[in-house]
């Protein structure tokens, strides 16, 4: 084989005996679709499956009932639909960095694909077979130069002695794959020097590295479902009649026999024949039903009741199916429900499969969230949220507004709360003494329960002058300047003298 021919990333390798790579692998067992193929032969033509509690639903099987169960293809595309719709945000070191070169990668992986449908295609497979595996091309030392989806009913993986897969054998049509393990704990399967591949899976199953199908648990039902839609599609293409049998009284040779059932399948047979009347020979006959009618067996309501189940498995709400159950305030409450339960979840299995293979390949601690004011049904709720924490008083303004994805406002950093808000046990308008220091504390008080801002405004206080110059002053001021006299003051000059007194004269 050519250096070329090993450099694509989906060699064909027909000359597998001849090719020197693989003439030096092991041998393996075979692979799992192969060996559930006649399973899946025996289920397509009416034989029932899942007798067995240890029965394991190939992802072959699990496609192919994606493909034909409508309830099923409804559900994995309504999770799968929203998923692909949320906003991502890509982190390094836990630091939004929207150019970080993965996010390009991601806008425009290759194949024609968006990032919507990049997101899409891997949560159908990892939400039908339990797993989805991507495919990273490029040099595996360097950032990766395109992404692709492999589909799980193409994929087999091969167990290694620790149970644990060894390699991922991938087979579609001409173009083939053998991704081999690469590492003991931190499991990298590649192929070549060229691809990459990652297994995204929510829970594994039976086989270790394997993601286990929700369609596991409700096999019985499903295949019900399908038993009911041949039954019922059955009776149309034979004119909607029960089946039965004719009971001659006399006695018929074998010869008679054939002949009266040739007559009855060419006369009443298909849907032509509905409602025409036959006649035949051979004497008097009755007719007994063997079967149940489509009212008797109530297919209607085994549909609805399979539905149920199916819509049950993936977390969706139930009222976004039934009808009979709607109401405007319920209604609106399963949406949110949904991406509760299942978008949600579903994306974040989806992004931390991405993450961890970019963190390979770009060497950096790498991170996707989801941004859910990218949302209207998140974005709601996040609004009624912050509206009630603020409201409660448990959040400043702008704490509520960066939960909206609103920018800062001036004094949106500040607690306002109601005037009549008093610590237990303190009373404004009384004098209980001093407050407790953790109630002073809280209240921005002194130890003693006095407001430093009414202290700041009280006037400085005027400094006491000096007793000896005061008592000085004072006696110059009364007219005594002589030891052991008095002055009185002029009674004229006197405040508050009577009036019509005369002045005193001295000679």
């Amino acid at each position: 084989m050519g250096i070329l021919s090993r450099l694509n990333p989906f060699r064909t390798r027909f000359e597998a005996k001849t090719d020197p790579v693989f003439s030096q692998m092991p041998t393996v067992a075979a692979p799992i679709n192969a060996a559930q193929m006649d399973t899946l032969t025996s289920f397509l033509f009416g034989e029932r499956f899942g007798e067995s509690e240890n029965y394991y639903l190939p992802p072959a099987l699990c496609w192919r009932l994606y493909k034909q169960v409508s309830t099923l293809a409804k559900v994995v595309d309504l999770i799968a639909d929203q998923a692909a719709r949320l906003g991502i945000v890509i982190e390094v070191d836990g630091q939004p960095d929207p150019e970080h070169p993965f996010g390009a990668l991601l806008a425009r992986p290759g194949y024609g694909r968006s990032r919507r449908q990049l997101i899409k295609e891997l949560a159908v497979q990892q939400l039908v077979s339990g797993t989805g595996y991507l495919h990273g091309i490029g040099m595996l030392d360097r950032p990766p130069v395109a992404l692709d989806v492999i589909k799980s009913h193409f994929m087999n993986p091969i167990q290694g002695p620790d149970m644990w897969p060894s390699q991922f054998r991938y087979s579609e049509g001409t173009r083939s794959a053998n991704f081999m393990r690469d590492g003991a704990i931190d499991l990298r399967y590649t192929d070549g020097a060229l691809n990459e591949m990652v297994a995204i899976l929510d829970t594994m199953g039976d086989l270790r590295g394997v993601g286990l199908s929700r369609l596991q648990a409700v096999r019985s039902d499903v295949d019900l479902r399908l038993r009911g839609t041949e039954h019922n599609a059955a009776l149309m293409r034979n004119g909607a009649r029960p089946s039965g049998a004719f009971v001659f009284k006399e006695n018929l040779t074998p010869e008679q026999a054939e002949d009266v059932k040739a007559q009855i399948n060419a006369q009443l047979g298909g849907p032509g024949g509905a409602g025409k009347i036959g006649v035949f020979g051979g004497g008097e006959a009755t007719f007994q039903e063997l079967s149940k009618s489509m009212r008797d067996m109530d297919w209607t309501n085994l549909h609805r009741l399979t539905d149920d189940a199916i819509v049950a498995r993936y977390n969706v709400p139930i009222t976004l199916f039934n009808t009979d159950a709607q109401t405007d305030n319920n209604y609106e409450t399963a949406w949110y429900m949904l991406y509760e339960l299942a978008v949600l979840p579903t994306a974040e299995i989806i992004t931390d499969g991405l993450a961890r293979f970019a963190s390979v390949r770009y060497g950096e601690d790498i991170s996707i969230t989801i941004d859910p004011l990218s949302n209207e049904v998140l974005s709601k709720h996040a609004q009624d949220r912050s509206v009630r924490l603020y409201a409660a008083n448990l959040v400043t303004r702008n704490e509520a507004r960066e939960m909206i994805g609103y920018e800062e406002t001036i004094g949106g950093d500040t607690f306002y709360q109601s005037m009549g808000l008093v610590p237990a046990g303190y009373d404004y308008f009384t004098d209980h003494g001093s407050p407790s220091p953790e109630v002073a504390a809280a209240l921005g008080l002194n130890p003693d329960g006095s407001d430093p801002a009414a202290d700041a405004k009280k006037p400085a206080p005027k400094p006491e002058p000096d007793t000896a110059e005061s008592d000085s002053q004072k006696s110059l001021a009364l007219g005594g300047g002589r030891k052991g006299r008095s002055a009185k003051p002029n009674r004229s000059t006197r405040p508050g003298a009577r009036r019509g007194s005369a002045p005193t004269v001295l000679n």
